[in-house]
């Protein structure tokens, strides 16, 4: 995260902290570490709050729902595999993407192969993971989603399908690690995110 560098070097600076105790505190409060109420306007999560509380986001009842699934995926996912996260609920996926990108709050990053990756700015992932703005019926979704997609490309050597299960295995290598090491289990279950 860039951008918050400075910010957090300012911020360890005045009261001489080590990296230590910034990183711990970074795990801890996410953003929330640089939003000093003093200097409200100019805070990160007031920043990411002005994006994520628009009434462009706000008026797609697909957008915020997939916003959070991506916030759950930190390598984002191919346009292939979108389907395998995205909630089976969502009337457009195309429309969200677009308000998201439109918002910037997702990049999408050109592979050099025929699908683009789709992914959340780190700085909005750890805003959308801290204060329960997950619902607990979005990180339920992805831990399902995940053991689906692991169980629906399980072939074994020898197989047609090896070679390409093995790639599409690999592709979400790093999203599949994160969701069963429990990371995409928020601390806090009760959302405030309003997904109307």
């Amino acid at each position: 995260m860039h951008f918050a560098v400075t910010p957090m070097a300012k911020l360890a600076r005045e009261p001489k902290t080590n990296t230590k105790e910034l990183l711990d505190e970074w795990e801890r409060a996410g953003t929330g570490m640089l939003s000093g109420s003093d200097d409200r306007e100019r805070s990160m999560n007031r920043s990411n709050s002005l994006s994520v509380d628009s009434k462009l986001v706000k008026q797609d009842p697909d957008t915020l729902p997939l916003l959070a699934v991506l916030s759950m995926l930190p390598a984002g996912t191919t346009r292939n595999h979108l389907h395998w996260w995205a909630p089976e609920n969502l009337t457009s996926c195309t429309r969200a993407l677009a308000t998201l990108s439109k918002t910037a709050l997702v990049v999408v990053s050109d592979t050099g192969s025929n699908d683009s990756v789709t992914s959340v700015l780190p700085v909005v992932q750890s805003y959308m993971r801290s204060e329960g703005r997950i619902l607990q019926e979005i990180q339920q979704h992805i831990t399902n989603a995940c053991y689906k997609f692991i169980r629906s490309h399980n072939s074994t050597v020898g197989d047609t399908n090896f070679n390409s299960d093995l790639k599409t295995l690999a592709c979400e290598e790093t999203n599949l690690q994160y969701i069963l090491l429990g990371g995409a289990t928020t601390t806090s279950s009760s959302s405030t995110l309003n997904q109307r």
